[in-house]
C-alpha cells in the first residue's frame, strides 16, 4: 500500500479498509485483479484464521514485478 501511496494512486488513511483502497485503484484494471487476488488471501488468514497454502502464498509473490510494473504505469 505504501509505494500505491507514493504513487498517488490511492492516499493512506487511518480507519481505511482494504476494500476502500481498492476501489480508489479505479475500475476494473490488471492492478485491481492483482490487489484484489492478495488483499482477499490476506484477509482469508488475518480476518478468517485460514492457513495459507504454499502454493497461494507463492501465486501472490511471484506477480510482485508485475505490481510493479503494472504500478509505475499509473504515474
Amino acid at each position: 500500500m505504501i509505494q500505491l501511496d507514493k504513487q498517488q494512486i490511492i492516499r493512506l488513511a487511518i480507519g481505511k479498509t482494504n476494500r476502500q483502497y481498492l476501489r480508489e485503484v479505479g475500475p476494473p484494471s490488471a492492478l485491481g485483479r492483482l490487489l484484489e487476488e492478495t488483499m482477499v488471501a490476506f484477509e482469508d488468514v488475518f480476518f478468517g484464521n485460514r492457513r495459507l497454502e504454499r502454493a497461494r502464498f507463492e501465486a501472490c509473490w511471484s506477480r510482485l514485478p508485475e505490481f510493479e510494473a503494472l504500478s509505475k504505469q499509473r504515474l
